[in-house]
């Protein structure tokens, strides 16, 4: 059997164990060729294109990879929370952009929560939230209502597990499954809610799905709110930030590190697009 019979063998057999709506892809099993080929690149095979089309991405909605667990404790400001991540969840540990991004958050926040706003009253978004790290650290720092949603419930359920980890408790209504913004409606959070949205975008689900959850953010905003977003500049990050100009009128770079820029844009009735 050469190569290529193998690979659809490994393919057609993957086909079978895995049968659901929402998987999104297969496991690619490279170690499975027991050979001394070059498997960059065979004949007419690109292995990497390969494995992108086969791979169960962290934005699936029910992950059917085994749960393999791993703890870690990040420290921010001074600031240090204890986070459980799992596999089939975005996160294993506290990756450069996530990181920039809360920073970004402690530093804008500190400036805005003042003698005139309470940052215990504000309504934050942790958007396609992962294992909850970013919105426990703000929560950590600034004891404001935090709330946390993903398309991924083990995302969900991991989430749980590390805010009542860092907190001694946790409160359903605060952590939600839901594909972009479908179900805030149904768990009654209302449009014109939040103070502040901050994402990291799930940039290999495409362009179509982060440029959604954009646009719905800025339905769910307050007037004056603001849509946070963090992304690689050089790699698709210049296209996400002229996409949130359009939809709300202005954007602006708060942060940037290590190819990683921090944007943010202010919601306004003004600058409202339609819907």
């Amino acid at each position: 059997m050469d190569i290529k019979d193998k690979i659809r063998k490994i393919i057609e057999e993957d086909k079978k164990n895995i049968k659901d709506e929402n998987f999104v892809g297969l496991s690619f099993r490279k170690k499975s060729f027991k050979s001394n080929v070059n498997f960059n690149i065979i004949n007419k095979f690109d292995f990497k294109k390969l494995k992108k089309n086969f791979v169960e991405h962290y934005y699936s909605k029910n992950p059917k990879s085994r749960k393999v667990f791993n703890k870690y404790t990040a420290c921010i400001d001074s600031v240090c929370i204890n986070i459980t991540s799992v596999s089939g969840v975005f996160g294993k540990v506290l990756d450069k952009g996530t990181e920039l991004l809360i920073k970004s958050g402690f530093k804008f926040l500190e400036e805005y929560c003042d003698s005139s706003v309470d940052c215990k009253n504000l309504n934050i978004l942790d958007l396609g939230c992962g294992t909850g790290v970013l919105g426990i650290f703000l929560k950590k720092r600034f004891d404001c209502n935090v709330y946390f949603s993903d398309i991924n419930f083990r995302a969900v359920e991991i989430t749980k597990k590390n805010f009542k980890e860092n907190f001694g408790f946790f409160d359903n209504k605060f952590v939600f499954q839901s594909d972009g913004f479908e179900n805030f409606l149904n768990n009654n959070i209302n449009f014109n809610f939040f103070d502040f949205i901050f994402l990291n975008p799930p940039q290999s689900a495409g362009k179509k799905v982060v440029e959604k959850l954009i646009f719905d953010s800025k339905k769910f905003l307050k007037n004056n709110g603001f849509l946070f977003v963090v992304a690689r500049h050089n790699k698709g990050g210049k296209s996400i930030s002229e996409f949130m100009e359009k939809v709300f009128g202005n954007v602006y770079t708060f942060s940037k590190k290590s190819g990683f820029r921090v944007y943010y844009s202010k919601s306004s009735i003004v600058n409202s697009v339609e819907s």
